[in-house]
């Protein structure tokens, strides 16, 4: 959640049809709510974040697309994915997903063949004539160019030999060809992949600089797919007309025995809940029209902007000169 802000900021500059993150649960602390998840202007789809051994992904898609959860079927149980189906023009439909799998082998191989039967399901969904799977797959020692490429020494028994084989029987395209992560001083990886189940309808792609101080990059694509849209009615909250008063009233709580023995991440749970009643209950939304330029964070000043491209271009130099330590200046500062 800590990158949730930085998030809407890139959305309001890039105006996306879809968004797939992953790793979105905390390694410790409670799990995230929808409402604080919740970007104006998209549907939301969400894994099952409370299956034990999981980092949970998410979907969102703009309310204007005609889009519908999908579920694999139920021999297939794989809790860190997310699929949605979206309809398009002339009978086409697209098959979204994200899938994530942990970078720990003790958590991602007894799970390993139940990510390949699900990847050999979608690309089986006969009901779909476009695929579009995006995901962080932890399997560095791939090498894309453009087909999976192993060490000469690796067994076929690896899991990474097992992963290429079964992306080899999908018969998808993997279109993700730069490292994905980048670690310190350790060598970049390549651990966040694209399929399509045809090449040409991925185009443009291009790496964006991280999320915070994620270690991961982002990735921006064009998708060619003739859709349809809905008329949507945006909304936003209007504070001007906020009931402030009430507001006090329902925020006028015994705090100090409120938060009384809770840990940090606790009493921080307890306050954002009671916040969001206020809010939910005291301030009206207003309808935003969709012809005018996506509104941008509360907190978006221009001293604010100038840091965010600041960090781009801190971005830039780092991947120019492989040298890390004005990146690392920037994240830390």
């Amino acid at each position: 959640m800590s990158k949730y802000d930085e998030l809407c900021l890139l959305i309001s500059q890039g105006d996306y049809d879809i968004i797939a993150l992953s790793e979105i649960k905390p390694k410790q602390g409670s799990l995230p709510t929808d409402s604080s998840m919740h970007i104006p202007g998209y549907e939301q789809y969400v894994s099952n974040l409370a299956a034990p051994n999981t980092r949970g992904v998410c979907l969102y898609t703009k309310q204007s697309l005609t889009t519908k959860l999908i579920h694999p079927p139920d021999s297939i149980n794989y809790s860190d994915s997310v699929w949605a189906t979206i309809t398009g023009e002339s009978g086409n439909k697209l098959l979204v997903g994200c899938v994530y799998r942990s970078g720990s082998p003790s958590l991602a191989v007894p799970k390993d063949d139940m990510l390949h039967k699900l990847l050999l399901w979608s690309a089986e969904e006969s009901g779909h004539t476009h695929k579009l799977i995006a995901g962080d797959f932890n399997h560095p020692a791939i090498n894309w160019d453009p087909t999976p490429s192993l060490p000469d020494n690796m067994s076929v028994g690896h899991p990474a030999s097992k992963f290429a084989e079964c992306v080899a029987d999908t018969f998808f395209h993997q279109h993700v060809f730069d490292p994905t992560r980048y670690r310190g001083n350790q060598r970049p990886t390549h651990d966040d992949l694209i399929f399509s189940n045809e090449q040409e309808m991925v185009q443009q792609l291009g790496i964006l600089e991280p999320l915070g101080a994620s270690d991961h990059v982002g990735i921006e694509l064009n998708f060619l797919f003739e859709y349809r849209t809905d008329p949507v009615q945006l909304t936003a909250l209007n504070w001007n007309k906020a009931d402030y008063v009430s507001m006090r009233q329902t925020l006028n709580k015994d705090w100090d025995n409120l938060l009384q023995n809770k840990t940090t991440q606790e009493a921080f749970d307890i306050l954002s809940e009671c916040i969001q009643e206020a809010v939910d209950n005291h301030v009206p939304k207003r309808v935003i029209d969709p012809t005018t330029k996506r509104f941008k964070p509360l907190w978006m000043n221009d001293a604010a902007l100038r840091r965010a491209k600041k960090k781009y271009h801190a971005w830039i130099r780092y991947l120019n000169t492989t040298a890390g330590s004005e990146y690392l200046k920037y994240i830390e500062a």
